[in-house]
């Protein structure tokens, strides 16, 4: 009876271990909180340090590829053009080689936070993630770049008008294209997460087709290198192929449901 009275407060209440914490306890998970995310984002300046270290190695060769690639000879305006590009460039290459060490400390901070069903989501949209948004970059880059240049070019030639291109403005060309086309193939990551949710369907995506096709070449001509409509179309077909993808995900995510009962 000693023992148990002398774990109870001390007007015989509840016991003293389930009492109240002292004020200066409750911040320490909160600090190793904050303790650890400071030391992920150490981490993940080091390593974007590190690759953009790398990168300048490197970003001779791959400055002298892109200018080999070109479709006509490129000029720079003022001394400093190239070195502001291949700085551009380095610091862009040190980011790429470091995304998965980045990656990797974001998804370390949140995870102990998921639910089973959230890390599993997590893992595996992840691949696919990634797979697509390269996807996209090599789409931009092998497919509409060459397009999109081939048809400037002609129309400047049928004009009689010579074109001056920039080292600057074709570093510049290539990123706009590639980049926001990364993003834009990420759509059917987003919509198969939707559907998993319940906030789309198969059925609400087709009957808003003909308002997504306007949508869509909206977002073209914010994202297209050219104001021309020729750029615009060439932009907004994979959008298009796209939401026509989205709906069969949403769809075999909705008959996958249904077996599961």
């Amino acid at each position: 009876m000693a023992d148990v009275r002398g774990r109870e407060g001390p007007a015989g209440g509840e016991p003293e271990e389930h009492a109240a914490a002292a004020p200066g306890d409750r911040p320490a998970p909160v600090m190793e909180h904050l303790e650890e995310l400071r030391r992920r984002i150490i981490w993940s300046l080091v390593a974007v340090a590190i690759g953009v270290a790398v990168g300048w190695v490197f970003v001779g060769d791959v400055f002298r590829l892109l200018m080999r690639q070109a479709p006509l000879p490129l000029q720079s305006f003022g001394p400093a053009e190239v070195f502001v590009v291949q700085f551009r460039m380095g610091a862009l290459a040190g980011l790429v080689l470091a995304s998965p060490v980045v990656l990797y400390q974001i998804i370390a901070f949140v995870l102990p936070a998921l639910t089973p069903t959230e890390k599993r989501w997590l893992f595996s949209l992840l691949p696919a993630t990634l797979i697509l948004f390269v996807l996209g970059v090599l789409f931009g880059y092998l497919v509409l770049l060459p397009m999109s240049l081939r048809f400037f070019l002609y129309v400047a030639e049928t004009a009689g008008t010579p074109v001056i291109f920039t080292v600057r403005q074709y570093f510049d060309l290539i990123i706009k294209l590639t980049v926001p086309l990364g993003v834009v193939f990420e759509l059917p990551v987003v919509v198969w997460l939707l559907a998993q949710i319940g906030l789309v369907s198969s059925a609400m995506l087709g009957r808003l087709r003909k308002y997504a096709v306007v949508g869509i070449f909206v977002v073209a001509a914010v994202i297209s290198p050219g104001t021309d409509v020729v750029s615009q179309v060439i932009m907004a077909v994979p959008l298009l192929a796209l939401y026509e993808a989205g709906i069969w995900i949403a769809y075999l995510v909705e008959r996958r449901k249904r077996a599961r009962g």
